[in-house]
Protein backbone atom coordinates (compact mmCIF):
# COMPACT_ATOMS: atom_id res chain seq x y z
CA UNK A 1 0.00 0.00 0.00
CA UNK A 2 1.17 3.47 -0.88
CA UNK A 3 1.96 5.68 2.36
CA UNK A 4 -0.31 8.34 0.25
CA UNK A 5 -3.21 6.27 0.44
CA UNK A 6 -4.79 7.93 3.18
CA UNK A 7 -8.54 8.88 2.59
CA UNK A 8 -8.11 12.69 3.08
CA UNK A 9 -5.32 12.75 0.36
CA UNK A 10 -7.53 10.39 -2.11
CA UNK A 11 -10.23 12.96 -1.50
CA UNK A 12 -7.90 15.58 -2.05
CA UNK A 13 -6.55 14.19 -5.54
CA UNK A 14 -10.23 13.01 -6.64
CA UNK A 15 -11.37 16.76 -5.77
CA UNK A 16 -8.67 18.35 -7.83
CA UNK A 17 -8.92 15.85 -10.61
CA UNK A 18 -12.29 17.37 -11.12
CA UNK A 19 -11.42 20.81 -11.00
CA UNK A 20 -9.25 19.95 -13.61
CA UNK A 21 -11.17 18.60 -16.06
CA UNK A 22 -13.92 21.57 -15.36
CA UNK A 23 -11.18 24.21 -15.61
CA UNK A 24 -10.75 22.45 -19.29
CA UNK A 25 -14.28 23.06 -19.55
CA UNK A 26 -15.67 19.93 -20.19
CA UNK A 27 -19.06 19.14 -19.41
CA UNK A 28 -19.54 16.47 -16.72
CA UNK A 29 -19.44 13.56 -19.28
CA UNK A 30 -17.40 13.91 -22.54
CA UNK A 31 -15.76 11.80 -25.06
CA UNK A 32 -12.24 11.10 -25.25
CA UNK A 33 -11.95 13.74 -28.41
CA UNK A 34 -13.73 16.18 -26.40
CA UNK A 35 -10.91 15.48 -23.72
CA UNK A 36 -8.30 15.04 -26.35
CA UNK A 37 -9.00 18.64 -27.88
CA UNK A 38 -9.13 20.58 -24.07
CA UNK A 39 -5.93 19.12 -22.91
CA UNK A 40 -4.31 20.34 -26.26
CA UNK A 41 -6.16 24.17 -26.43
CA UNK A 42 -4.64 24.25 -22.61
CA UNK A 43 -1.30 22.76 -23.85
CA UNK A 44 -0.81 25.04 -26.69
CA UNK A 45 0.07 21.84 -29.27
CA UNK A 46 -0.83 19.27 -30.67
CA UNK A 47 -0.82 15.88 -28.82
CA UNK A 48 -0.89 12.70 -31.07
CA UNK A 49 -1.83 9.48 -29.40
CA UNK A 50 0.40 6.61 -30.39
CA UNK A 51 -0.73 2.66 -29.18
CA UNK A 52 2.68 1.37 -29.24
CA UNK A 53 3.57 -2.01 -28.08
CA UNK A 54 5.42 -1.39 -24.85
CA UNK A 55 7.88 -4.29 -22.62
CA UNK A 56 5.51 -5.59 -19.90
CA UNK A 57 8.10 -4.72 -17.45
CA UNK A 58 8.32 -1.18 -18.32
CA UNK A 59 5.89 1.74 -18.63
CA UNK A 60 2.33 1.49 -19.75
CA UNK A 61 2.48 5.16 -21.00
CA UNK A 62 4.73 7.22 -21.96
CA UNK A 63 4.36 11.20 -22.86
CA UNK A 64 6.95 12.47 -25.21
CA UNK A 65 7.55 16.61 -25.39
CA UNK A 66 8.76 16.70 -28.82
CA UNK A 67 10.21 20.41 -29.84
CA UNK A 68 6.78 21.15 -31.68
CA UNK A 69 4.12 18.59 -30.72
CA UNK A 70 3.96 16.04 -28.08
CA UNK A 71 3.50 12.31 -28.43
CA UNK A 72 1.24 10.18 -25.98
CA UNK A 73 2.02 6.35 -26.08
CA UNK A 74 -0.32 3.58 -24.93
CA UNK A 75 -0.02 0.08 -24.63
CA UNK A 76 -2.04 -1.02 -27.81
CA UNK A 77 -2.40 -4.58 -26.00
CA UNK A 78 -4.30 -2.91 -23.04
CA UNK A 79 -7.81 -3.75 -22.71
CA UNK A 80 -10.21 -0.43 -24.28
CA UNK A 81 -10.91 1.05 -20.98
CA UNK A 82 -7.12 0.67 -19.85
CA UNK A 83 -5.85 2.27 -23.02
CA UNK A 84 -8.08 5.09 -21.49
CA UNK A 85 -6.67 5.10 -17.87
CA UNK A 86 -3.23 4.96 -19.14
CA UNK A 87 -4.00 7.90 -21.50
CA UNK A 88 -5.67 9.98 -18.76
CA UNK A 89 -2.80 9.51 -16.80
CA UNK A 90 -0.25 11.17 -19.51
CA UNK A 91 -2.97 13.67 -19.51
CA UNK A 92 -2.44 14.28 -16.29
CA UNK A 93 1.29 14.53 -16.29
CA UNK A 94 0.25 17.03 -19.35
CA UNK A 95 -2.59 19.16 -17.23
CA UNK A 96 -0.28 19.35 -14.32
CA UNK A 97 2.73 20.84 -15.78
CA UNK A 98 4.66 18.11 -14.80
CA UNK A 99 8.49 17.58 -15.92
CA UNK A 100 9.74 15.21 -17.60
CA UNK A 101 13.56 13.57 -18.00
CA UNK A 102 15.23 14.90 -20.69
CA UNK A 103 16.52 12.22 -23.41
CA UNK A 104 18.78 12.64 -26.18
CA UNK A 105 18.50 11.36 -29.42
CA UNK A 106 19.58 12.32 -33.34
CA UNK A 107 20.70 15.56 -32.18
CA UNK A 108 17.36 16.46 -30.74
CA UNK A 109 16.68 17.12 -26.94
CA UNK A 110 13.49 15.31 -25.59
CA UNK A 111 11.32 15.14 -22.77
CA UNK A 112 9.48 12.27 -21.02
CA UNK A 113 7.24 11.62 -18.36
CA UNK A 114 7.16 7.83 -17.87
CA UNK A 115 4.80 5.73 -15.11
CA UNK A 116 6.91 3.26 -13.26
CA UNK A 117 6.77 4.02 -9.81
CA UNK A 118 3.63 4.90 -7.89
CA UNK A 119 4.47 5.95 -4.46
CA UNK A 120 5.65 8.72 -6.01
CA UNK A 121 2.85 11.58 -5.15
CA UNK A 122 2.82 12.94 -8.69
CA UNK A 123 2.38 9.49 -10.21
CA UNK A 124 -0.53 9.24 -7.77
CA UNK A 125 -1.52 12.43 -8.84
CA UNK A 126 -1.68 11.24 -12.36
CA UNK A 127 -3.07 8.09 -11.45
CA UNK A 128 -6.33 9.60 -10.04
CA UNK A 129 -6.50 12.06 -12.72
CA UNK A 130 -6.67 9.69 -15.33
CA UNK A 131 -9.00 7.41 -12.83
CA UNK A 132 -11.52 10.00 -12.88
CA UNK A 133 -11.48 11.28 -16.42
CA UNK A 134 -12.50 7.34 -17.69
CA UNK A 135 -15.35 7.75 -14.90
CA UNK A 136 -16.36 11.17 -16.39
CA UNK A 137 -16.30 9.28 -19.93
CA UNK A 138 -19.55 9.04 -21.65
CA UNK A 139 -19.34 5.24 -22.24
CA UNK A 140 -22.61 5.61 -24.33
CA UNK A 141 -20.72 7.09 -27.31
CA UNK A 142 -18.47 4.86 -29.09
CA UNK A 143 -14.98 4.48 -27.74
CA UNK A 144 -12.77 5.78 -30.41
CA UNK A 145 -9.46 6.63 -29.85
CA UNK A 146 -7.83 9.67 -31.35
CA UNK A 147 -5.40 8.92 -34.47
CA UNK A 148 -2.94 11.85 -35.43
Amino acid sequence: MSRYSDDTLVLTLVRQSHAVLDELGLPRTFTIAEVHRSVERRRGRRIHLIAHPLPPDGPHGLWVMGETDDYVFYEQAAPPLRKLQIIGHEFGHIVFDDEGTPLSGRGRTLSACTRTVYDDMVEQRCEWFGSVMVQRIDHSAPLLLPHR
